[in-house]
């Protein structure tokens, strides 16, 4: 397990564990809120990278500055916490976001579409639902592979970022 200290241009600091690995699946939890994030890298070009953030893909380019979604990224610097630094394994958090296999919605918004029904079977990054926020569609992916337990919205729910979206069984 590593920490990371993340502080930003305005120096507001945000610190980070890497929590663990689920197939090509890091995650990554939030020191201060326990907020599990899972974070896959899609594709690399060089110094381009595609990643998907729980469920939303994000162009980072990596060169003589950063820049994520083609805009300047406010990190100034990333730093490796010191071993024994104040950051503890939550494995409680962690383990309960992995067995739940619960996809959720990766930003606040309305749902449009949902791709799928219970018993469903999905592969790994299938489309389960649509949804606006900010005028923008965003497409709600699986991080694993299986069967469609439950569905929990509707379209024209309004929902919030965490919010679960469906429920996996995996296959």
């Amino acid at each position: 397990m590593k920490a990371y200290t993340v502080t930003t241009k305005t120096g507001l600091k945000f610190n980070f564990v890497i929590e663990g690995k689920e197939g090509n699946t890091v995650l990554i939890k939030d020191a201060e809120t326990g907020e599990v994030f899972r974070l896959r890298l899609l594709r690399n070009h060089g110094d381009r990278y595609v990643v998907d953030l729980n469920g939303v893909e994000h162009s980072i380019v990596v060169s003589d500055r950063l820049l994520i979604n083609g805009e300047p990224a406010c990190v100034a610097s990333i730093k490796e916490a010191p071993a024994g630094g104040r950051f503890h394994k939550d494995s409680k958090m962690v383990q309960k976001a992995l067995a739940e296999n619960v996809v959720q919605a990766p930003i606040s918004g309305k749902i449009l579409e949902l791709k799928v029904k219970v018993n469903d079977q999905v592969d790994e990054n299938t489309v389960v639902a649509l949804m606006e926020s900010m005028k923008m569609i965003v497409e709600v992916k699986t991080h694993i592979k299986g069967v469609v337990e439950n569905v929990y919205v509707k379209p024209g729910q309004a929902v919030k970022k965490g919010d679960p979206i469906i429920k996996l069984r995996k296959s």
